[in-house]
Parts: structure tokens; C-alpha cells; sequence
């Protein structure tokens, strides 16, 4: 059918001629030539004129497309900057509010005036948290990759989490499984613990009535997906962490929007973690990747870039 469409409509434009505008091996592009009434069929040489203005139209449309994604860039980075500036400018009468609110004694205010002054500093802090987030998603990230012990950052997260029970509770059954023969991983440490962080806490929001959370750590030789960028692509061997949660799980139509900032399912949630996780994996040379089943659970997997000797 859209081949049929494709002749029908050369046949309305008079086509006797269909050249590509290529870039490399992409059409951005067709240009066809002809008229109502042929009398004569073109020369070769004709063609091949026909040829390289097709090629220079091609790269006019390639430059004015990579212009007007500069621009959009541009338009991006002035939007972000001045949203940070934004952020900036509130948090100050934020903690004002806070602290005014703070000072008023509940001993001298009636119990709904108490509960009005309660929400209001729950509120600041809730909205302070996320234009603190919101900040750290706008500034560059300045992580230091190293080789690093993966498990001992997965370790060490897990311990860190479990000093406090309101982190992982009592009914949150948290099984680890290493790899023993995992080598030096090049990554940011510290960044690294930030995203288990935030992973080990969605996992365990996502269970309020109890469940297993298991992180697991070993090494894959599938090739990398991303080939886009051949100098930051994976290895062929790389370190994985899994982290799966037996809880609600995901919606499937919201599973290509869980790394986007601002989306968020949950009521006192800010949207920008796992956006802050995403960023800081890729900026690593690594992926991260999400799979769910509304109901059976969530598991979120990370790649990261093997050290070379």
C-alpha cells in the first residue's frame, strides 16, 4: 500500500527522476525531476548532475537540522539555568516560613491551629526536598570513576540502610548474593552508592506489607546495546547489580517514563531520583535498565564498564 501511495504520487508530480539525499547511509531526503509531457529521457551525465545536487541539499539539510538542534539546545540550557536560579531564590523564604512557623508555641494555639502549623512544616520540608534534588539534577556531574570493589559499595549500602529501621523494616527480607571472582569495576563510588540508595528505598516503599529485596552482583559478556557513542559503548564484559523487589510492581505504561524527571507514582515523591540514578550510571559509561509485572514486582539492573588492566 505505501508503495503503491509512493508511485501515485511520482505519477501526479510528472517524476522521471528519483534521486536520495543520503547522509552516509540515511535518506533525509528525495528529489525528483520530470514533466508533464517527456520528450526525451535524460543522459547520463544529466543524472549524474542530478546526483550531486541531491548530495549538496543533503548536506544543507543536514547542517540547518543540526543548527536548529543546537538552538533547541541552547533554548534548554537557558531554561534550565534560569529554573536552577528559580530554586535558588525560593528555598530562602522556604526556611523562613519553616522557622517562623516553628517558633509559634502549641502550648498558646488551639489543637486545629496545631495541626495547620504541623502541615506547614511538613509541607516546607517536603518541597525543600524537592528543589534540593532538583538542584543536584541541574549541576554537572563531577564524579571521579575508579576502580572500585563493586561489592563492597553494595555491602556497605546495605549496612548503612540497615542501621535504620524506618529504611528497610523488620518485614523486608534482604538477601544479597555476590560474585566472588567479580574484578575492579571503573566507577564513581560514591556515586554508585547514591543510586543503590535510591533504588534500595523505591524497592522497599514499593513493599509496605512486607516482601524480599534482593541485590545480586555478577558479570555479563552480552554486548552493549547503546552502540551510538562506539568510544563510551560497554564492553563486552561488564559488571551487573541487580536489585528486585517482590512488591507492586510497575504499570507497563509507565515503564519507559520511570527515568524521566518530574514522573512519579508516588504521593510524597519528588521524580527526580531515579532520573539523579540514571544520570549518574551513564555518566559512569553505564546503563540502567527496569523491568516490571504490575503485582509480581520490580527489578532494576545496572551495567557498568569492567576496569581495564
Amino acid at each position: 500500500q505505501r508503495t503503491e501511495e509512493a508511485i501515485t504520487t511520482m505519477r501526479v508530480l510528472g517524476s522521471q527522476v528519483v534521486v536520495p539525499m543520503l547522509i552516509e547511509d540515511r535518506i533525509v531526503g528525495i528529489l525528483t525531476l520530470g514533466t508533464e509531457h517527456p520528450s526525451e529521457i535524460y543522459s547520463t551525465e544529466e543524472i549524474a548532475s542530478l546526483l550531486s545536487v541531491a548530495d549538496a541539499c543533503a548536506v544543507i539539510i543536514e547542517n540547518s537540522q543540526e543548527y536548529e538542534r543546537l538552538r533547541e539546545r541552547d533554548r534548554l540550557v537557558a531554561v534550565g539555568e534560569m529554573a536552577a536560579g528559580i530554586a535558588h531564590e525560593i528555598r530562602n523564604p522556604l526556611g523562613a516560613i519553616k522557622g517562623a512557623a516553628q517558633c509559634l508555641n502549641p502550648d498558646t494555639l488551639p489543637q486545629e491551629a496545631r495541626e495547620f502549623v504541623h502541615v506547614i512544616v511538613e509541607e516546607v520540608d517536603r518541597l525543600s526536598r524537592v528543589l534540593a534534588q532538583f538542584l543536584e539534577y541541574t549541576r554537572p556531574y563531577k564524579g571521579n570513576p575508579a576502580p572500585t570493589d563493586l561489592n563492597e559499595v553494595v555491602a556497605a549500602t546495605l549496612r548503612l540502610l540497615s542501621q535504620d529501621q524506618d529504611s528497610i523494616p523488620e518485614n523486608i527480607t534482604v538477601t544479597q548474593s555476590l560474585a566472588h571472582d567479580l574484578g575492579p569495576v571503573m566507577v564513581d563510588p560514591e556515586g554508585l552508592k547514591q543510586v543503590l540508595i535510591n533504588l534500595f528505598l523505591n524497592a522497599v516503599q514499593a513493599m509496605p506489607d512486607g516482601g524480599e529485596l534482593t541485590v545480586s552482583t555478577g558479570v555479563s559478556h552480552e554486548a552493549a546495546d547503546d552502540t551510538r557513542d562506539k568510544d563510551r559503548s560497554l564492553a563486552n564484559a561488564h559488571a551487573v547489580i541487580t536489585v528486585r523487589d517482590t512488591g507492586c510492581g510497575i504499570p507497563p505504561e509507565d515503564l519507559s517514563k520511570v527515568f524521566m524527571p518530574f514522573f512519579t507514582t508516588k504521593r510524597q515523591g519528588t521524580g527526580l531520583g531515579l532520573a539523579i540514578s540514571h544520570r549518574i550510571v551513564k555518566s559512569n559509561g553505564g546503563r540502567i535498565e527496569v523491568a516490571s509485572r504490575a503485582g509480581e514486582g520490580t527489578t532494576f539492573t545496572i551495567h557498568l564498564p569492567m576496569a581495564r588492566a
